[in-house]
């Protein structure tokens, strides 16, 4: 076990690098949904999901 993590530190340690990048992302994007925030930043003007991210409360 420990001659395979040796033989591949390199490997696991990006895979874990990316996988706490993914999970900052996705807990932004989930806090930015609860407080009301669009995730594309460019305004609800023009977009054709308005009305599924903003229904009438």
């Amino acid at each position: 076990m420990f001659s395979w993590l040796a033989a591949n530190i390199g490997t696991v340690a990006v895979a874990a690098l990316i996988l706490a990048v993914v999970i900052l992302i996705t807990v932004r994007l989930i806090s930015n949904r609860r407080k009301g925030r669009s995730s594309c930043s460019c305004g609800c003007s023009g977009c054709a999901m308005q009305k599924q991210c903003h229904k009438n409360k």
